[in-house]
């Protein structure tokens, strides 16, 4: 073959010794028409190229997307309406309020908001299922309907009301309820419609209490069962992957049988060459025992 040829095949491994008796096919391999097809004409699309609605039948057939959507809202609008009420209530009392222990109690809702909310899941776990709320919607609202971030809020929010409108109401004879449903609660839409927000949007996106606290697929809120669906459409991806992967091993069988003489290079030159030497070793290490063994034998005979 020609040399230079030679050596761009073969590379570092191109000396003219090691092409001896070695054939290298360099005429170009015909390619299949679909793969120059596709090298030669690039897919770009905006979109699908047929647009249809199976996915979303598909989708809604084989998880009830319907149900976790519907706990979703349960359980969301619930704990919002819950915070809404307990957290200004016990905002007003630790701002207008003086009774003893108040300072302790503050303190305590400030230190609790230092504590990471996964921290407190095995014990709120242990709670619930001694409660017998596992798997029920009373378990994935009842432990979040008051939090110390909106107790926090709420206090802050009342502490610059004037207190004069609550003079002017036990005036009137208005009891503490009275006060806080006519009074305080209209002047805290501000608070009340932040702590709204923030409390539905924290419960809608909430993963791990739901992931916990239920165990049967009806009760899943939607953020668990979109991560179920993830889990399942990953394995049909795979299962897929790996059906269309073997379809095209199989249809390149055939290619793969074309047989491509390669040279051989200085290294598998210096292998044989090493092992031809260890072979050459051992001959010589035989002969010398032959030689050895037999003028043992001569010097035997000849002392008989």
């Amino acid at each position: 073959p020609d040399y230079m040829t030679a050596v761009r095949e073969g590379g570092f491994y191109g000396w003219p010794w090691s092409y001896y008796g070695q054939h290298v096919d360099t005429r170009p391999q015909p390619q299949r028409p679909d793969r120059v097809a596709t090298a030669l004409v690039p897919d770009y699309a905006l979109g699908p190229h047929t647009a249809s609605l199976d996915n979303y039948a598909h989708l809604f057939s084989r998880l009830d997307f319907g149900t976790y959507f519907t706990n979703s809202v349960l359980v969301a609008v619930a704990v919002t309406a819950g915070n809404l009420l307990f957290c200004s209530m016990l905002g007003y009392a630790l701002a207008m309020l003086e009774f003893r222990g108040k300072r302790v109690v503050f303190v305590a809702v400030l230190a609790t908001l230092m504590i990471p909310g996964v921290v407190t899941f095995v014990p709120l776990f242990v709670l619930v299922a001694n409660a017998g709320l596992v798997d029920t919607l009373p378990g994935l609202m009842l432990p979040f309907l008051a939090a110390p971030f909106g107790v926090f809020l709420m206090r802050q929010f009342i502490l610059g009301l004037p207190r004069d409108l609550l003079d002017a109401g036990r005036v009137d004879g208005a009891g503490e309820l009275r006060i806080f449903a006519r009074i305080i609660l209209p002047l805290c839409g501000p608070a009340l419609a932040t702590l709204g927000i923030l409390t539905f949007l924290g419960s809608w996106n909430d993963y791990w209490w739901p992931l916990i606290s239920a165990t049967r697929s009806d009760m899943y809120t939607l953020t668990v069962g979109l991560a179920a669906a993830q889990h399942e459409h990953r394995r049909e991806r795979h299962r897929v992957a790996r059906h269309e992967q073997e379809r095209a091993d199989a249809d390149h069988a055939p290619v793969a049988h074309r047989a491509v003489h390669r040279p051989r290079g200085l290294l598998q030159l210096g292998a044989a060459g090493r092992r031809r030497r260890r072979a050459a070793q051992r001959r010589r290490r035989h002969q010398s025992g032959d030689a050895a063994a037999g003028a043992g034998l001569q010097a035997v005979g000849q002392g008989g």
